[in-house]
């Protein structure tokens, strides 16, 4: 017997009521045995007296997720890339930062008196009179200290 198109909503048959229980009746074979769906919830949830613990899952989930979030913030904290670690980090680069600046003038500076020595003879005589000694030809050098007259 051909039954309708295959996804058509089911029509529901009425049928006259055994006696007896529902459990002595017997599910029509060609229908099929349907699982038992759960019973919906009305809403109404079980009130819980204060002075009575949660539930250990409960507590369990709580824990877990006060243990996990304690690790997080000590990891932020004091971790490889935490708070203290960057903190140390930023110190050792302000004070890079600070050398590569002086290096970086006393570059120019010594690149200013190598451009001096190469070009101005004046420059060659004061460095050799101040670092060699050296004196002219026909001048006299007065060596002074300061010594208590005896």
């Amino acid at each position: 017997m051909p039954r309708g198109p295959r996804f058509s909503s089911p029509r529901r048959r009425s049928r006259p009521k055994a006696p007896g229980s529902s459990a002595t009746r017997r599910p029509d074979r060609a229908q099929g045995i349907l699982p038992l769906r759960p019973p919906t919830r009305s809403g109404a949830q079980k009130i819980r007296h204060s002075d009575e613990r949660p539930p250990i899952g409960r507590r369990l989930a709580r824990f877990l997720l006060v243990l996990t979030a304690a690790v997080l913030l000590a990891n932020a904290i004091a971790g490889e890339r935490g708070l203290v670690q960057t903190a140390r980090v930023r110190r050792a680069y302000l004070q890079m930062a600070d050398s590569i600046a002086r290096l970086q003038r006393e570059n120019r500076q010594l690149a200013l008196q190598a451009d001096r020595l190469r070009h101005d003879p004046s420059a060659i005589e004061e460095l050799a009179r101040r670092e060699l000694g050296l004196i002219r030809p026909g001048e006299q050098l007065f060596i002074i200290t300061d010594r208590p007259v005896p």
